[in-house]
Formats: structure tokens, C-alpha cells, sequence
């Protein structure tokens, strides 16, 4: 825990320092990634908890001070750039990230290059995200084929379909130590759902009711969601 604050020390969230503002539920998504607690991650958060920065943060942490190179797919571009949107962001929230930058690349044009899909740092670290069209399984397929990295993070990960999933999951073989991740809202009892109740995946659950204790959300916006559609998938109801 420690360990964790002093690194999260480095970022700024609003102007306040990361260790002074994070929650349990995002020290647990953190801790997790960073020290790499397992090869396998589940990730289930009720909606708007703010894992997206989270993970951002630890992925500048991965690739900036470890030097891995780490693939974020998603069921879409918007969906994709989003954590690639945070960690442009808190590039330049330290001189040990953003030392890590190529000769001639500057932190005020990388918050402006909002379409910018793959970051290499000096360290040959970096991030770089994956649209796998899911209303499409021919591009789906195509995106991903061709493709590695010791490191997978899939955000909204239920939006993929398994068989475009399958072609993610190899984008890790023959990486030894290979962490394969998977972040989002229990939409359908695909592939998100059998690695939920895998017990290879280490899994992580935060549900409305852990993000109304941490402040996330207050009462009276928790009991008007109630009344609308899909409150149980995205508030991680069991």
C-alpha cells in the first residue's frame, strides 16, 4: 500500500495529488496492475467509478518506469482512445513519464492530438490501442491479427464477442510473464462472464454500493437509476 501511494504521489487528479484523493476500490484496480498481482485480471466496476484514469495511471507506470509496451482493445475507437485520452493527460504530470518521451515530442501537443492511437517511449515502452470493430468480426479479426504485447488491456470488454476475443488472447502468446486483462459491465454471459467466475482470474468487484460508501455517487442519484433500465448491469448489481 505504501509503495503504491508513494507512485501515485507522482500524479496530479484536479490538481491534488493521486494519493490524497484515490478510493479503495481504485487503490485495489491500481495495486493490481502495477505489481501485477496476477497473469489474469477480472475487472467489474459499476459505471462512471472511475477506473478508466485508474488504469491510465498504472499504464504510465508499466510503460514509463518498467518499459512494457501495453495494447488497450476496445469495442470502438471512442471506446479505445478514452484511457489513451488519460494517459496523454498525466504524461506530463512528472519528469520520470515524461523524460520517456521521443526527442521533439512535446507534452502540449500530445493533450491536442486527441486521434493519436500508439505512444513509444525511449525506453521502448508505450501504449498503443486496438479498435476491433465488434459489429464487425471481419475487421474485428484483422485489427487484431498481426499484433502483440505482453501486456492486454480490454476496456468494455463484454462489448467484445467471444470470437473476436479469441484473436485478443493470442496477442499474448509466446510472451513470458504475459498479463492479460479484462475491465467493464456484465452486458452479456460471454467470455467477460466465464473469466468472472474463473478462478484462474483474480477478480476484482466493486459494486454501487462500495461507490456510494467511497462517495462516487450519493443516495438520491442511486435511487432515481434504480428506476431505469439496466441499473443492475451498470451498477455491478450480483
Amino acid at each position: 500500500r505504501a509503495f503504491c501511494l508513494k507512485l501515485l504521489s507522482l500524479f496530479r487528479i484536479d490538481g491534488v495529488p493521486a494519493n490524497e484523493v484515490i478510493t479503495e476500490g481504485q487503490m485495489l484496480i491500481f495495486a493490481a496492475l502495477v505489481l501485477r498481482k496476477s497473469n489474469r485480471i477480472n475487472i467489474l466496476t459499476s459505471t462512471q467509478y472511475g477506473k478508466s484514469l485508474i488504469v491510465a495511471l498504472a499504464c504510465l507506470v508499466l510503460s514509463c518506469i518498467d518499459g512494457e509496451l501495453i495494447c488497450i482493445p476496445a469495442p470502438s475507437q471512442d471506446k479505445a482512445r478514452i484511457i489513451m485520452r488519460y494517459y496523454l493527460e498525466h504524461m506530463g504530470d512528472h519528469p520520470i513519464f515524461y523524460t520517456q518521451l521521443e526527442k521533439g515530442v512535446l507534452i502540449d501537443r500530445l493533450l491536442m492530438e486527441t486521434s493519436k492511437d500508439r505512444m513509444r517511449l525511449k525506453n521502448r515502452g508505450g501504449v498503443f490501442i486496438l479498435s476491433v470493430e465488434a459489429k464487425n468480426s471481419q475487421k474485428g479479426f484483422a485489427a487484431a491479427m498481426g499484433e502483440g504485447a505482453k501486456i492486454v488491456i480490454q476496456d468494455e470488454s463484454a462489448l467484445i464477442p467471444d470470437d473476436i476475443e479469441s484473436t485478443i488472447f493470442r496477442m499474448i502468446a509466446g510472451k513470458k510473464d504475459a498479463m492479460y486483462v479484462k475491465i467493464g459491465n456484465p452486458f452479456y454471459r460471454n467470455h467477460f462472464y466465464k473469466s468472472f467466475v474463473d478462478p484462474n482470474y483474480l477478480q476484482i468487484f466493486i459494486d454501487f454500493k462500495q461507490g456510494l460508501k467511497e462517495g462516487r455517487y450519493d443516495y438520491d442519484f442511486i435511487e432515481e437509476a434504480r428506476k431505469k433500465p439496466n441499473f443492475d448491469i451498470l451498477f455491478a448489481c450480483q
